[in-house]
C-alpha cells in the first residue's frame, strides 16, 4: 500500500505507542542486539524509528514453568533488567519511561520510549511486596494472567479455578490502583474482566486483545467487555495476533497443533500438553532453543498470514462499539513475527496511518488511535 504525503505528514508528527511487545525476550534469551537492524523480520530499535513507534511497552512476559520451577520472579527480574540494560547500551536511542510525561519528553528529545510491563500476574509469586519491588522497578502495567490460571486468577485459555478473582487477587487490584499500576485484561476469562471492572477504582487496559464479534475466540473481548471499557474510561488496544483476528487462521493453527500432537482433530484442547487451550502455547512447547522463531519457522510453512485489513476489521469494530476515545494498539509483536501482508513489522505503521486515512477517521481521532488515547490512561492512572 502506497502511504500518501498526508498520512506520512500525520504519522510522523504523532505520539505513536504500541502497549505490548515481547521484544526484550531475543535480547535476554538468544542475545540479538537489538540496537542494530537484525534483518531477521523481528522488531528492533532501528526498525522502531523507521516507523516512527515513539513509545513501546516492553512486556516481561515469564513462562507459566518458571513457577514450577520457583524462578518466576527471578525471570521477571531478568528481563526487567533486560530492559534496562538496552536503554544503558543504546542511551541516545532509548529511554525507559515512567509515565506519560516522559514519553512526551523522550520523544522530543529524538528517541524512544519503553515502558515495563509484566505479562502473567504469577510473577508476583503471591506477594504483593513483589508487586510493589516490581512497581519501584518501573513497571507500569501487569497483565494479571497469561495462558494459564493460577493462583489467583483465572486465564481466558485455561482451566476455571477461582471463578474470577480470588480474595488475593481483588488485593492485587486494589494494590495496583492505589500505586498507580495499570491494570491489564487481556489474558483474563470474562469474569476476572467482570470482578476487575466492578471493584476497580482507576480505568483499565486491555494491551492486545480483538473482538470476539469478529472471532469467537476466549481470548477476544466481547461488545459487552467493549462497552464496560469504555464506561470505566479506559482501553482496548487492537492485537496483530493472527490467530485473534483471523478465524480461518485461528483453526488452521488448532488444526497444526494438534497433528503435531498426536490428537485428532476437534480434540479437547484442556488436555494439551502446555495445560491451556493454547494451540500457541504447544507449537512454541515444540520449537526448540528459540522457541518464538521455531513458532514461525513450523507455522509459516503451513499457513499463510492475514493481512492488515484484517486487523483493520477489529479496530472499525472496537471503535463502533467503544468509541474511538477508548481504542489503541498492541500488536503482541517482537518475540513472534507476524508478516501481516502490508503490515509485515513495525517500519510499516505508517500504512497503518494511510488505512486509516482512507477509511476516512479525522486527523484526531487517528492520533488519538495511534497513542492519545493510550497517554490518556496512562495519566489518569499513573498520575504523570
Amino acid at each position: 500500500m502506497e502511504v500518501s504525503r498526508e498520512a506520512r505528514r500525520i504519522h510522523a508528527s504523532s505520539i505513536v505507542i504500541d502497549t505490548h511487545v515481547d521484544t526484550v525476550v531475543r535480547w535476554i534469551d538468544l542475545g540479538e542486539d537489538l540496537g542494530v537492524e537484525t534483518g531477521n523480520g523481528y522488531m528492533d530499535l532501528p526498525l522502531m524509528k523507521r516507523g516512527n513507534l515513539t513509545a513501546s511497552f516492553f512486556a516481561c512476559c515469564v513462562g507459566f514453568h518458571h513457577v514450577a520451577e520457583g524462578t518466576a520472579i527471578r525471570r521477571a527480574l531478568d528481563m526487567i533488567d533486560g530492559v534496562k540494560e538496552i536503554c544503558r547500551s543504546y542511551p541516545d536511542d532509548v529511554e525507559v519511561a515512567l509515565g506519560a510525561s516522559d514519553v512526551r519528553r523522550i520523544a522530543r528529545a529524538g528517541k524512544l520510549a519503553v515502558i515495563i510491563a509484566i505479562e502473567g500476574g504469577h510473577a508476583i509469586d503471591d506477594d504483593l511486596r513483589v508487586l510493589r519491588q516490581y512497581f519501584d522497578l518501573g513497571v507500569r502495567y501487569l497483565s494479571l494472567t497469561h495462558f494459564n490460571t493460577h493462583g489467583w486468577a483465572d486465564s481466558a485459555t485455561d482451566v476455571v479455578r477461582h471463578d474470577g478473582l480470588s480474595p488475593f487477587g481483588r488485593d492485587v487490584v486494589a494494590e495496583m490502583n492505589r500505586m498507580g499500576m495499570m491494570v491489564d485484561v487481556s489474558h483474563a476469562s470474562d469474569k476476572v474482566f467482570r470482578d476487575v471492572i466492578e471493584m476497580t477504582s482507576a480505568p483499565v487496559m486491555a494491551s492486545h486483545s480483538s473482538m470476539r464479534a469478529l472471532v469467537d475466540h476466549p481470548r477476544n473481548m466481547s461488545d459487552d467487555m467493549l462497552r464496560a471499557v469504555a464506561d470505566n474510561g479506559g482501553i482496548v488496544c487492537v492485537t496483530a495476533w493472527p490467530e485473534y483476528i483471523s478465524r480461518n487462521y485461528w483453526q488452521r493453527l488448532e488444526d497444526v497443533a494438534d497433528r503435531r500432537a498426536g490428537r485428532g482433530a476437534g480434540a479437547n484442547r484442556r488436555q494439551s500438553a502446555s495445560g491451556s487451550t493454547s494451540a500457541i502455547s504447544d507449537l512454541m512447547a515444540t520449537a526448540g532453543g528459540d522457541r518464538t522463531g521455531g513458532y514461525n519457522v513450523l507455522v509459516d510453512a503451513e499457513i499463510p498470514f492475514p493481512s492488515l485489513d484484517d486487523l483493520l476489521a477489529h479496530i472499525d469494530h472496537a471503535i463502533g462499539v467503544a468509541g474511538v476515545d477508548h481504542v489503541g494498539i498492541g500488536t503482541d509483536h517482537g518475540a513472534v513475527r507476524f508478516d501481516l501482508v502490508d503490515l509485515e513489522d513495525c517500519s510499516r505503521l505508517p500504512v497503518l496511518t494511510e488505512a486509516l486515512v482512507r477509511r476516512g477517521y479525522c486527523e484526531d481521532d487517528i492520533r488519538k488511535i495511534l497513542g492519545e488515547n493510550v497517554l490518556r490512561v496512562m495519566e489518569d492512572v499513573i498520575g504523570c
